[in-house]
């Protein structure tokens, strides 16, 4: 129990940092990704395998700062940072991975309902479609991390198209949900892709314990996740079809490059 609490600490304190150095890239970003104890635990597989969308999100940051021409990262001590390529791939491994997951996910709702019971999935799978709301709510609340992501995907060759069809592959298990699975429940924490506190402080496994209790012993799936879901979708699919940006501008400010707005 005790390393249970001491792991969700962490976890909220990394959160918190990444928020932090999101919000001023220049300054708290580029000094985060220069502290070699840090940057070992962030960019390690481990971390990465229990915590893909804060993977994800670190390697786009971090590959931003490589790139930038007004950042030139430098690592204290002996350690080194992942190569701009690596982080770029691994950003796009992290969101196909996230995707996946996500879609196996739905797909597992929609089988259950025309096979009668499937089988049982692990808290991963059945989590991901909420990793998935939770990542893309970030991306729509903080620009420069938008900016970071879309520009590392698109760095990948071939790597905006396969995250096109990962997007393409969720939407359609989202359309083959019957409406009778979808049911009525509390709000999805972030779904309306707002910046705020939504985001900061919580993992999608802690945030949605109850919800996912209530629609394993229901087999539906609550409405507002999938509402949530169609929202970063289009987000998603606004970045892609925008391209890359100018990397030199990672701090310009929220109001200029939003995207919630194009969403409603």
């Amino acid at each position: 129990e005790r390393d249970g609490a001491v792991a969700v600490a962490r976890t909220r304190l990394l959160r918190a940092i990444f928020v932090l150095s999101s919000q001023s890239v220049n300054v708290l970003g580029k000094y985060a990704t220069r502290v070699p104890e840090l940057t070992l635990q962030i960019h390690s597989d481990a971390f990465a395998t229990k915590n893909v969308v804060d993977s994800t999100l670190w390697s786009a940051l971090t590959a931003a700062l490589q790139s930038s021409s007004k950042s030139t990262v430098k690592l204290r001590g002996t350690a080194a940072l992942p190569s701009v390529e690596k982080l770029n791939g691994d950003c796009l491994r992290g969101f196909v991975h996230l995707c996946g997951r996500a879609g196996e996910a739905l797909d597992a709702m929609v089988s259950e309902d025309t096979n009668g019971e499937g089988e049982s999935q692990n808290d991963s799978i059945e989590n991901a479609p909420y990793d998935f709301v939770e990542f893309t709510n970030c991306i729509a609340s903080l620009p420069s991390v938008a900016k970071s992501w879309i520009n590392a995907v698109a760095s990948v060759d071939g790597g905006a198209d396969k995250a096109k069809q990962c997007l393409k592959t969720i939407t359609g298990s989202l359309s083959r949900i019957p409406v009778k699975k979808i049911a009525s429940t509390p709000p999805v924490p972030g779904k309306d892709h707002e910046a705020g506190d939504d985001f900061e402080g919580s993992t999608a496994n802690e945030v949605v314990d109850a919800q996912t209790e209530l629609s394993k012993k229901s087999g539906r799936i609550n409405e507002a996740l999938v509402s949530s879901m169609r929202k970063g979708l289009k987000i998603m699919s606004l970045l892609l079809e925008a391209g890359p940006n100018d990397m030199s501008e990672l701090d310009k400010p929220a109001s200029s490059y939003a995207l919630s707005s194009k969403t409603d």
